[in-house]
């Protein structure tokens, strides 16, 4: 029995002494960051509405919360047109080509991350266009405190029609995590949307 609770604790110690060196490795981005472009569709859950918002939007701020809630709404590519849609003749259509401005990743404190697999939701009907985005944490020093990036949209005279947040839940999490459906809004006159570190 001594034996057999020897082995255990030996291998237990093993255990803790490789997760302890394997954690000591982490260590936060050392490369320069670089912007790259992506080019998103952005749909119009309207049936035959052309989505075009009037030129007079206003500078709008706020923030976005990453939630499960937002999973299910976030689950149809943009693009796509979904069988609800059908059935009730409410197809979307696409309004533009939405170009992001995005680093290769961002700060906040000692978190970073990097943006993933950003889409548009089809399928919403309100009065701006949802989209949804991926963080991956490339390194996570304080799990406590969220990883907030900003971003700002412009419609095609270049003004600022939203100014805002996406907040990546934290807690329960680990370097190499991957948060998911985190949802941002902007309105139907973007053009060009930039994300970038919010200044502390």
């Amino acid at each position: 029995m001594r034996y057999f609770m020897r082995i255990t604790a030996a291998f237990l110690t093993t255990a803790m002494m490789v997760a302890l060196f394997a954690s000591c490795g982490e260590k936060p981005p050392e490369t320069e960051k670089v912007t790259v472009t992506e080019i998103h569709s952005m749909i119009d859950p309207f049936s035959g509405n052309s989505g075009a918002a009037s030129e007079s939007d206003s500078e709008e701020t706020g923030s976005s919360q990453a939630g499960n809630s937002d999973a299910s709404s976030a689950s149809s590519p943009a693009g796509s047109v979904s069988q609800t849609q059908k059935e009730n003749g409410n197809v979307g259509y696409k309004i533009a080509d939405v170009e992001f401005v995005l680093q290769n990743y961002y700060s906040d404190g000692t978190n970073y991350g990097e943006i993933n697999n950003i889409r548009f939701d089809d399928e919403s009907f309100a009065s701006s266009a949802y989209g949804y985005l991926d963080v991956k944490l490339i390194y996570l020093g304080s799990a406590r405190k969220n990883l907030v990036i900003g971003y700002k949209a412009y419609n095609a005279r270049g003004k600022v029609v939203r100014d805002s947040t996406v907040a990546v839940k934290t807690e329960g999490t680990h370097t190499g995590d991957t948060v998911e459906n985190i949802r941002f809004n902007v309105p139907f006159s973007t053009v060009r949307v930039e994300f970038f570190d919010r200044e502390p």
